[in-house]
C-alpha cells in the first residue's frame, strides 16, 4: 500500500490501484485507470475548518477519523479495499492533493489499513 500527493501521482508503480481520498477531483483527465473514492474524504465541513485554521491538525485528524469511523459508507469502502485489493495481493495507492504526508487524511487513511496489517510507504 501506498500513498502519495496528486502531483507525484507519476512516480507510483504501474501495477497500483490508484485511489483518489480528496473531495474534489482535478479539473484535469486522470483517465480510466484511477478511482475517486470520496467516502475517504474528509467532509467539507471538516476541510473548511482546517484550510481556514478554524482548527488545528491534531483536532483535525480526530474528527477526520470519527467521521469514517461513524460512516457506513466508509466503512463499507474501508471493506471493499481491503476484500478486492489488499487481500488478493493487489497494491493500491491513496491520493490526495496534499504533499505534506504528516498533516493530512492520506497517512490517517493508511493508518486504518496498517492496524489490519498492511504494509505502507509514501512515495
Amino acid at each position: 500500500m501506498y500513498t502519495t500527493y496528486l502531483a507525484n501521482m507519476k512516480n507510483a508503480p504501474n501495477e497500483v490501484q490508484k485511489i483518489i481520498v480528496s473531495r474534489y477531483l482535478p479539473k484535469r483527465n486522470l483517465g480510466n485507470e484511477i478511482i475517486h473514492m470520496i467516502e475517504l474524504a474528509p467532509s467539507k465541513n471538516l476541510l473548511f475548518k482546517y484550510k481556514n485554521n478554524q482548527i488545528d491538525y491534531p483536532k483535525f485528524a480526530e474528527l477526520y477519523l470519527k467521521e469514517i469511523w461513524n460512516s457506513n459508507e466508509a466503512q463499507n469502502t474501508i471493506k471493499f479495499i481491503k476484500d478486492n485489493y489488499l487481500d488478493q495481493g493487489k497494491s493500491i495507492c491513496f491520493i490526495c492533493y496534499e504533499k505534506q504526508i504528516q498533516e493530512y487524511h492520506r497517512f490517517l487513511t493508511a493508518c486504518e489499513f496498517i492496524k489490519l496489517g498492511y504494509d505502507w510507504e509514501e512515495i
